[in-house]
């Protein structure tokens, strides 16, 4: 299959059938695709306003290279879920809040300052900004990063580098704390959050669940986050992709009668979408005559 052919498959999701075949295909081609991959997350930023509702490429483009390691995605990502407003959480569904992390600390080209920055904007969306922080995480655990160097940067938004009223996520930072063991500021800060009421109990727990979670110490807590899929890379864009609820079935119950029965009622219903715009115009046109006599 060639990439024209690949990219043109995998373009929309109008079919509801999951391209399994298309993207094992860009994966044998994972050389050649990359570039056309980066362009596609592009041309979303820019186009963001005219993509077609079944868009469903710079999906696929994300997370294949997630799975690739392709560092040049890294600044082309983020630049795509800075769009204003919600329009990249209106074009991806919930990937900010579920796998965004994941796919960044995929991509990373070791940049931390753009996510340090991204961090601290108190105009950035929070799901955006707590895919950042989360993305820490995973570069700590992955060893792409150090802890210390994580545990500190956090320190400093525990001190000033995070605004007081947002005890949402001040209390996930706390848990991001506690996913790579907090050293002894960290706990301090954490205490301090907690007698000045800036925490969400209902989200983190009380102080009490925070010292029984220290209590199991570093070895426990930092094994039980490498161990967590949600702290972990994309690896399999298939396996990652193939069972979400916008695909009718996996690839493994695939029927070609009910995939021409699918593709049947979808050209049906373009059809009456299309006869209904005539009717509306004809009517207006007649609406008009009158008006005139």
């Amino acid at each position: 299959m060639e990439i024209k052919e690949i990219l043109e498959k995998i373009r929309l999701n109008d079919t509801y059938i999951f391209p399994k075949e298309e993207l094992l295909e860009a994966i044998e081609k994972k050389a050649e695709i990359i570039p056309e991959l980066i362009s596609i997350i592009r041309n979303a930023t820019e186009n963001s306003n005219k993509l077609e509702d079944s868009y469903f490429a710079h999906i696929y483009a994300m997370y294949l290279l997630a799975q690739f390691r392709e560092k040049k995605a890294f600044p082309v990502i983020i630049d795509f879920f800075s769009l204003p407003g919600k329009i990249s959480r209106d074009l991806t569904g919930d990937i900010v809040t579920e796998s965004l992390h994941r796919i960044l600390a995929s991509v990373y080209d070791g940049d931390f300052s753009l996510l340090k920055g991204l961090i601290e904007d108190e105009t950035r969306s929070k799901w955006f900004r707590l895919a950042c922080l989360k993305t820490l995480v995973i570069l700590v655990v992955n060893n792409i990063e150090s802890r210390e160097k994580i545990l500190n940067y956090f320190y400093t938004l525990f001190t000033g580098g995070l605004e007081e009223g947002s005890s949402y996520i001040r209390s996930r930072l706390i848990g991001y704390c506690l996913n790579l063991y907090p050293n002894d500021k960290i706990y301090e800060q954490i205490k301090i959050s907690y007698e000045k009421g800036l925490v969400d109990i209902g989200l983190i727990g009380t102080m009490e669940d925070v010292e029984e979670e220290i209590a199991r110490g570093p070895e426990c807590l930092l094994a039980r986050t490498k161990d967590n899929p949600y702290f972990n890379f994309i690896n399999d864009t298939i396996s990652e992709l193939k069972s979400w609820a916008c695909f009718d079935r996996s690839d493994d119950l695939f029927n070609k009668k009910m995939y021409d029965n699918r593709k049947r009622q979808i050209q049906n219903e373009k059809i009456k979408r299309i006869k209904k715009k005539k009717l509306k115009k004809k009517l207006k046109k007649e609406q008009r005559k009158k008006r005139k006599k």
